[in-house]
């Protein structure tokens, strides 16, 4: 068998020291460079949805139809109300920002994205939370008794909890939120006859306590 033979050239030890320094620093840049992005994780902060599926071109719409759902997307638990002819939408927007997608519309088939409800960083808090912990399930309501716009919902980030928005034209701008003093989720807003607000929630119902003896 034939014998391979390897020759190594020897390095003095200031040359040696040189080239363990330059791998160590080498390494090292390698590890923040992978450090940081692994911190820019995710890879993109925005994409657009325009709804031009293969569906809607192969089913075109008759003169008096519409598709369903009204808008397409990812839309969830919307909430309506109206002021005489103009009516608002509101969505969920979970951990996005801005929050709470804000649509118009004159006959509640066609609508326009005028906005969002919560557009400023003393609105929603959101920079620190995951996905599961944004703004779920927002209610609105058009008062006529003081010709405001209220909407109402909870906020799973930043302390924040259920908070309630309010506005004279929803296209401008709503104001900061005030905290409500209550648990639970999922609030929605009864307006009375009054410009008093009322609202109900659900939340953990009060333990009751059973009696569970016999009587005989």
């Amino acid at each position: 068998m034939k014998n391979n033979k390897f020759k190594f050239a020897l390095l003095p030890k200031r040359s040696l020291f040189v080239v363990l320094a330059i791998a160590l620093l080498t390494s090292s840049a390698s590890a923040q460079e992978t450090k940081k992005v692994s911190k820019d994780i995710p890879v993109f902060t925005q994409f657009t949805y325009q709804g031009n599926d293969q569906i809607y071109k192969e089913n075109p719409l008759q003169p008096d139809e519409f598709y369903t759902p009204i808008l397409q997307g990812c839309y969830p638990d919307p909430s309506i109300t109206r002021k005489g002819n103009d009516y608002y939408l509101v969505n969920s927007s979970f951990a996005m920002f801005p929050g709470v997608p804000l649509f118009h519309s004159n006959d509640l088939v066609n609508w326009k994205q005028i906005g969002h409800v919560l557009d400023r960083t003393t609105q929603l808090k959101v920079e620190t939370s995951g996905i599961s912990a944004g703004v779920y399930a927002p209610d609105i309501k058009y008062n006529k008794k003081d010709d405001t716009f209220y909407m109402i919902t909870t906020q799973f980030s930043g302390g924040m909890g259920n908070i309630v928005v309010k506005t004279k034209d929803p296209a401008k701008g709503w104001s900061d939120p005030v905290k409500l003093q209550f648990s639970g989720i999922d609030p929605s807003l009864f307006l009375r006859i009054t410009a008093k607000l009322t609202w109900c929630t659900t939340m953990r119902p009060p333990k009751v306590r059973h009696n569970t003896k016999g009587t005989g």
